[in-house]
């Protein structure tokens, strides 16, 4: 006797469609939640390269040209076997070279998150904010005009090669658009010094 095949098919095709629309969901809800994160800590918005050159540096939260009190993120991968693998962190200086970046914090409270990435998923694994130093005795201190931001730490976190030390501040008015240079440094070893930029809106 002939049978429908169709009716045997359909069952196996609706399941096959049912799988690719929940992958297909699951993708578009984790990318949402990508955006979404006010604390940068997914995804790490960084180069995987380890170029100290051509690449980006520091992310703004809002990339809008000439906005005021923003979040910017800036990153710092510590380069196996240099000075800084084994080192303990003492201090962060991050600069905005050409000056069209206005820095106004100069308080604890505005920097949001300092930690270590020790796995590369873009994460803070270890906290490092409670060794911050007072801002009364230079630990948290605006440099250069508005230029520089530079953060005291105890010393009492140790960094290991591989690492990426992450920070996270408020208080930022982003230049006009386009695309500007900016330096990450590292227990003022300035032989070390990472090169990138800042992308803004145009």
């Amino acid at each position: 006797m002939p049978t429908d095949r169709s009716r045997a098919v359909s069952p196996v095709v609706a399941t096959i469609l049912l799988v690719a629309l929940v992958i297909l969901l699951a993708s578009i809800l984790t990318t949402g939640l990508m955006f979404l994160d006010t604390d940068f800590e997914m995804p790490s918005f960084a180069s995987d390269t380890e170029s100290d050159t051509g690449s980006g540096l520091i992310y703004a939260l809002d990339d809008s040209p000439e906005k005021s009190s923003v979040r910017h993120r800036a990153e710092f991968p510590i380069p196996p076997g240099s000075s800084l693998d084994g080192d303990s962190l003492n201090s962060v200086e991050i600069e905005y070279l050409n000056g069209s970046v206005a820095l106004a914090q100069d308080e604890r409270s505005d920097i949001k998150r300092i930690g270590i990435d020790n796995d590369g998923d873009g994460k803070i694994d270890t906290d490092v904010y409670s060794d911050v130093e007072d801002p009364s005795n230079g630990g948290v201190d605006v440099r250069e005009g508005g230029d520089l931001l530079r953060i005291e730490l105890g010393g009492n976190y140790n960094l290991d090669g591989g690492d990426r030390v992450i920070v996270v501040y408020d208080a930022v008015t982003n230049p006009g658009g386009g695309v500007y240079p900016a330096a990450v440094r590292l227990n003022d070893y300035h032989d070390l010094t990472r090169l990138g930029t800042i992308h803004i809106e145009a």
